[in-house]
């Protein structure tokens, strides 16, 4: 009675697994091998304007004796699919006024590409053009020197309203209007 008991399934998984891979089986159930899955598909849940915070520190003002400004760039992301611009200006705070600098701070404009995943975005950009900042430049053994061309590579948090980098917070907003990073051909002509 024990070898039957043993047997009986056997037959059973066997008749069944051969049925299963034989052609007689309904292929109109199976999957169908013919359709391709788009893998390459980009995700456009991030496209769209960004704004918010970078901070850099505290500095003074020879003008303004014993003011202590909290130093930002105010940063504006724009994501078209996996590509991503931004453009940052200086502003000033000193309690509750800010300033908007015409050159302190410099101007910094950069593209590049973002890499996404359930919960955090890393940006790597590379500065295209910036105005009133130093270029850095390294001395070659020769005693020439070379433009050293600055990078950033920026992680940050997602969440409902945006993303979150090093605790300050960039918005999705309605705004359409063209970063100078996305278009810096006259810009790059007068360097």
């Amino acid at each position: 009675m024990t070898v039957f008991k043993l047997i009986s399934p056997s037959f059973i998984l066997i008749f069944l697994f051969d049925y299963s891979c034989s052609s007689k089986a309904d292929k109109a159930k199976s999957a169908d091998n013919t359709k391709y899955v788009n893998i390459g598909k980009k995700d456009s849940s991030l496209n769209g304007f960004y704004s918010g915070l970078e901070y850099l520190g505290i500095t003074t003002d020879p003008a303004y004796p014993g003011k202590k400004f909290k130093s930002f760039h105010s940063g504006y992301f724009k994501i078209r699919g996996d590509s991503v611009f931004l453009d940052q200006n200086p502003i000033f705070i000193y309690e509750k006024d800010t300033s908007y600098s015409a050159s302190d701070g410099g101007f910094y404009y950069y593209s590049g590409t973002l890499q996404k995943n359930d919960t955090t975005v890393l940006f790597n950009l590379n500065e295209l053009f910036c105005d009133y900042c130093g270029v850095p430049v390294k001395t070659k053994a020769d005693g020439t020197k070379e433009i050293i061309k600055r990078t950033k590579t920026i992680k940050a948090r997602l969440i409902d309203k945006g993303f979150v980098i090093d605790g300050y917070l960039y918005v999705k907003t309605a705004q359409k209007a063209d970063l100078l990073s996305e278009h810096p051909e006259p810009y790059l002509r007068s360097q």
